[in-house]
């Protein structure tokens, strides 16, 4: 994590932290970047997928292909494409649909962490806890196939009898201890949230 560290930017990270000693509360709220560019990635996969698809003769795929144009490689690689195809054709529909309808949104005050989403009625809680019941706020990587970095991602563990939480959305619990991930869709690196939590982590453990 020194590495990210490293490429956080101090003079952001020191603007939000006058945002909440001056309001009270920064919210983080759906960057429409982020998600604009993952929706434009998915729709291309599956325009890209379909289009092959529709070019290939179908006896390629056929693996019983009396005309022997059957194979098994091009049956895996055309199972491989389906699931892929699946894949982003879910992804078209969180990033073109879901995510611009609820707007996810994290709220960071001196109470704790609250994460919230719209749906017909009004704002439902994600995820809140106090910070007195956050034990830890950490990061860590999942790693990705080259040429595609390493995937941050930013986990607040609180303890669960104090935590209000959605089932299931990116809430794991182990036993008394619930995991959450932070959204990655929020406006501001993720890098840059994780050492902004962190710092405000550190500002109100004293008052514990």
């Amino acid at each position: 994590m020194e590495k990210e560290f490293r490429k956080v930017r101090p003079h952001v990270i020191e603007r939000w932290f006058e945002t909440l000693e001056r309001d009270g509360v920064v919210v983080f709220r759906m960057s429409l970047m982020k998600t604009a560019l993952f929706a434009a990635t998915s729709w291309a996969f599956v325009v890209g997928i379909v289009m092959m698809f529709r070019v290939t003769p179908l006896a390629t795929w056929n693996l019983f292909d009396t005309a022997g144009q059957g194979a098994v490689l091009p049956f895996l690689f055309g199972l491989l494409m389906a699931a892929g195809l699946l894949l982003f054709a879910v992804g078209c529909v969180m990033w073109t649909v879901v995510f611009p309808v609820v707007r996810p949104r994290l709220a960071v005050s001196w109470w704790g962490i609250q994460s919230v989403a719209w749906k017909p009625g009004g704002l439902f809680t994600l995820f809140a806890a106090p910070w007195p019941a956050i034990m830890v706020v950490h990061g860590y990587h999942t790693a990705t196939r080259w040429p595609f970095p390493d995937t941050l991602h930013v986990q607040v563990s609180a303890r669960g009898h104090s935590v209000e939480r959605a089932r299931p959305v990116r809430v794991r619990s182990h036993g008394t201890v619930v995991d959450y991930q932070v959204n990655g869709q929020l406006r501001g690196r993720k890098r840059e949230i994780l050492a902004f939590l962190l710092r405000v982590h550190a500002a109100v453990r004293p008052v514990e």
